[in-house]
């Protein structure tokens, strides 16, 4: 576990960070046309 932990999280991280923020851009984007539509 220490091993796996200490040599692969700045890869896995910078993924995840990836799809976090452009999930939320893509929520924003459809909020905001959802909005703008209705």
């Amino acid at each position: 576990m220490k091993y796996y932990t200490s040599e692969k999280p700045p890869m896995y991280r910078a993924v995840f960070i990836i799809l976090v923020f452009s999930m939320k851009v893509m929520l924003a984007l459809a909020g905001e046309l959802f909005l703008y539509v209705t």
